[in-house]
C-alpha cells in the first residue's frame, strides 16, 4: 500500500481556519485560530470550534482503494434525537457513500473500495458534530496522489446549530453542504451551534476570511438564551455587518433572521423579546445599514426558507420545542426547490459556477 498523511502537501483541506498536528502525526481541523480559543470561547465550550461541520480534505488518485485512519471525539451531550458521526466520501463530485464512523476513538480506520478506474477526485466530508483528526491515508500500491487545485468562489457562513447541520442526512447534506455543492462554492462554515450571539470576535475571524460571498444566519440564540435585548440587538447586528463591511467593502453580505419556532413566535424570551420580534429588530438595524447606501447588504426572512407551512418537516416531536428541520427538510434546501438562498438574493451569474 502507498501511504500519506493529513499533513502532506498533496492533501486539500477545506472549511478549515486552522489545522493542528498532533504529537502521534495525526491532523485537527479547527474552524478558529486553535491557539486562540480562549478569546472566542472565554468560559469554555471550545468544542464546537472543533467540530468538523463543513470540513473536508480531497486529492485526486487512481487508487481503487482508499483508507483514512482517523481519531473521533464525540460531544461532551447526547442531543435527542441523537447526532452519529455520519462521514460522505464524494468522487468527482457525487456521493459515493456514506461511513457511520466509530463514536469515540483514538485511532481507527475506514475503507472504501471499488472505486472507478483512472483518476478521480476524492473528498471527503467530515461529521458536523464530533472532532476528528485525520492520521494516515492508504492507497493501492503504485498508485498516484495528486493535489487537488480545483477552484470555487469562496462561500463564509455565521450561523447557530440549525447552520451547522443539526438534523441532516449527513454532512455534503446539510443546508450549506447541499447549496455549496450545486452552486459551485468553496464553503467555510463558522457555524457553532449554541454560541452563535454575534460575538465581536466572530465578526472579526469572519471580516478576515477570504471570501467571495458571506452569510449569516442568527437570532434564535439570542432569543433563547436572552443574550441581547431590543437596544443591543440592534447595536450588534450593525457592528457584527459593518466590522465585515469595513474589511470586505465589495462582498455581498446576506443576513438570514430566524426560521420559524412555533412555541417562541409569540412568546417574549429572557430579553422580554418574542422571536417574532427578534426577526423584526434585525430586519430594522439593516435597514440602517442599506439606508447609509450599502448596495452589497441583503436581508432574507428566516421563514421564507422555513415557515409555518413547513412544520412537519420539525426534527423534534410536536410535545417538544420545535426549532430544528429534519432530513426529509433539509432535501426541501437544495439549490432550485427554496425560494430564496443566500446565493439565489445576491450572486450574479459569474459567481454562481456550479460544478460539472
Amino acid at each position: 500500500m502507498r501511504e500519506a498523511s493529513g499533513n502532506d502537501p498533496e492533501i486539500r483541506w477545506s472549511g478549515v481556519v486552522s489545522l493542528e498536528e498532533n504529537a502521534n502525526g495525526f491532523v485537527a481541523p479547527w474552524r478558529v485560530p486553535y491557539q486562540d480559543t480562549d478569546l472566542y470561547f472565554p468560559l469554555g465550550g471550545i468544542g464546537r470550534a472543533a467540530m468538523t461541520s463543513g470540513v473536508r480534505f480531497s486529492f485526486l488518485t487512481d487508487s481503487d482503494v482508499v483508507q483514512v485512519e482517523y481519531g473521533l471525539t464525540p460531544p461532551t451531550y447526547d442531543p435527542d434525537p441523537p447526532e452519529l458521526p455520519w462521514l460522505d466520501v464524494l468522487c468527482d463530485g457525487v456521493r459515493l457513500e456514506t461511513v457511520l464512523l466509530e463514536r469515540e476513538t483514538e485511532a481507527a480506520w475506514f475503507t472504501v473500495s471499488g472505486l472507478p478506474h483512472g483518476t478521480k477526485r476524492l473528498e471527503f466530508w467530515l461529521p458536523v458534530y464530533s472532532q476528528v483528526r485525520i492520521g494516515r491515508i492508504r492507497l493501492a500500491a503504485g498508485s498516484s496522489l495528486q493535489a487537488d487545485e480545483s477552484q470555487a468562489p469562496a462561500w463564509t457562513h455565521y450561523g447557530c446549530s440549525i447552520s451547522q447541520g443539526r438534523g441532516s442526512l449527513s454532512p455534503s447534506r446539510t443546508f450549506l453542504g447541499r447549496l455549496a455543492r450545486a452552486e459551485g462554492l468553496d464553503l467555510t462554515s463558522v457555524s457553532m451551534g449554541g454560541t452563535c450571539h454575534l460575538q465581536p470576535m466572530f465578526a472579526r475571524l469572519v471580516s478576515g476570511l477570504p471570501s467571495e460571498l458571506i452569510s449569516m444566519h442568527v437570532g434564535s440564540n439570542i432569543y433563547y438564551y436572552g443574550s441581547l435585548n431590543r437596544e443591543t440587538l440592534h447595536g450588534a447586528v450593525v457592528g457584527f455587518v459593518s466590522r465585515i463591511r469595513d474589511e470586505q467593502p465589495d462582498v455581498p453580505i446576506v443576513v438570514i433572521s430566524p426560521t420559524f419556532a412555533p412555541g417562541w413566535e409569540g412568546k417574549p424570551g429572557p430579553s422580554k423579546l418574542t422571536h417574532k420580534r427578534v426577526r423584526t429588530e434585525i430586519r430594522n438595524a439593516l435597514d440602517w445599514l442599506l439606508d447609509r447606501g450599502d448596495q452589497r447588504l441583503h436581508y432574507i426572512d428566516g421563514t421564507e426558507l422555513f415557515g409555518e407551512a413547513d412544520a412537519e418537516y420539525f426534527l423534534e416531536p410536536p410535545d417538544r420545542e420545535q426549532i430544528h428541520f429534519g432530513p426529509r427538510a433539509t432535501s426541501l434546501w437544495r439549490a432550485g426547490s427554496a425560494p430564496v438562498s443566500p446565493v439565489s438574493v445576491c450572486c450574479p451569474p459569474a459567481v454562481r459556477r456550479p460544478r460539472s
